[in-house]
């Protein structure tokens, strides 16, 4: 029998999908309950190439969290990352015959209209509207409710995806017995995850380096305020390495997770199992094939227009790309930022794996946003020994 308030978290990815079944308790805590990962097949480079295989996917995933938990709840949220996501900024405005104080109503009624783009077609959803700046009489204030003035205007962060993958997966979802409730942008999800609360309030990037591209971030007050993606991730510089030193992606696969290094080198030469024999590959190259390709990384989030902005900030790092050796150390100086530990510390008795990241932090998110609504608990359940109080 499915637990009172129980949910599934759908994290789906070119290389993984990542199932957490969590329940949510009294106060706003939540704790795990099963994890499930398996491998993901039918979905590359961002777009469905098979539906029967990525629903086989999700299917073994959600097995294999069933399996641990005992049961598996209907409600769910997913994340689906795309290549060709859009981030938009859009102001909505307002104006009145008389200064009066600012209502509810008019607030709703202005972010509605921040969110109404004028060349967005059917096959475009917006999954996140997010309202980033307000002015009341062309004077910014921090909460427009109950300012006096005659205009108001909200300016919104949206990001845009293609309507049709997300229709196909929720449709699998459905299939599979689910009731999928939202789909939140797996860079929201981290985010809100990963960043401490002291880092919330003052600011913080967050680098989700995964498979084919690199999400950057921007978060304050549990706001993605600035974002990105540049085409760049762990599958590039396995590529590089495999072109350079004229072996298989396999093989290059191998020689990043164990020898590969940013910015300096281990020192020793490395032996590469050939065809025709061994061959001896000198470390310091394969630490600049990696290293050429993060400078590439970092210049092109130099070029946007809001990379001042990284001095003396604190940066988060996730996704399989973030693993390579010395990254967190070299990004740091170059970007100008603050580097954080891969697992901070508010998560090291609670989540045991980056892998769980996103999955984990769509129920996190989801909850804080309301985009899924969950029930009262009737009664103060048990907690987990390693559950953490993550909502607040």
């Amino acid at each position: 029998m499915t637990a009172a308030n129980q949910l599934v978290s759908i994290d789906i990815g070119s290389h993984k999908i990542c199932t957490v079944i969590a329940r949510v308790l009294a106060n706003q805590r939540i704790a795990i309950d099963g994890i499930g990962i398996s491998p993901s097949h039918g979905f590359q480079r961002g777009a469905i190439t098979s539906k029967a295989q990525l629903s086989s996917s999700i299917k073994q995933s959600l097995e294999r969290a069933k399996s641990i938990a005992g049961s598996l709840p209907s409600l769910a949220i997913c994340s689906l990352p795309q290549d060709n996501l859009h981030f938009v900024k859009h102001t909505g405005f307002i104006h009145k015959p008389q200064a009066t104080p600012i209502t509810d109503t008019e607030i709703q009624q202005c972010f509605q209209r921040s969110t109404q783009l004028p060349d967005v077609d059917a096959d475009t959803t917006i999954i996140h509207a997010i309202p980033t700046h307000y002015c009341v009489d062309q004077t910014t204030v921090k909460d427009p409710r109950g300012v006096s003035g005659k205009s108001l205007e909200i300016t919104s962060h949206l990001v845009l995806t293609p309507t049709p993958p997300i229709t196909t997966v929720f449709g699998m979802l459905k299939q599979l017995k689910l009731d999928p409730k939202g789909i939140l942008l797996d860079l929201v999800a981290t985010g809100d995850l990963l960043i401490t609360p002291e880092h919330q309030h003052t600011g913080a990037w967050v680098l989700d380096i995964g498979a084919r591209q690199t999400r950057v971030g921007y978060f304050s007050n549990h706001t993605l305020l600035e974002a990105t993606i540049i085409p760049i991730g762990g599958d590039t510089v396995t590529q590089d390495i495999a072109h350079c030193l004229a072996i298989d992606t396999e093989q290059a696969e191998r020689l990043k997770l164990l020898f590969g290094s940013v910015g300096t080198s281990p020192g020793k030469p490395i032996s590469v199992h050939q065809p025709g024999g061994n061959t001896i590959v000198e470390s310091e190259l394969l630490t600049a094939i990696i290293t050429a390709r993060i400078d590439e990384l970092v210049e092109l989030i130099r070029k946007t227009n809001w990379a001042e902005s990284w001095a003396n900030t604190p940066i988060y790092l996730c996704g399989g790309g973030s693993l390579l050796n010395n990254l967190r150390h070299y990004l740091g100086p170059v970007l100008g930022g603050i580097p954080q530990p891969l697992m901070p510390t508010h998560l090291r008795d609670w989540v045991k794996s980056s892998a769980y990241f996103t999955a984990i932090g769509l129920i996190v998110a989801g909850l804080r946003t309301k985009c899924i609504a969950i029930e009262k608990p009737s009664g103060l359940s048990q907690l987990w020994q390693k559950s953490k109080a993550m909502l607040r």
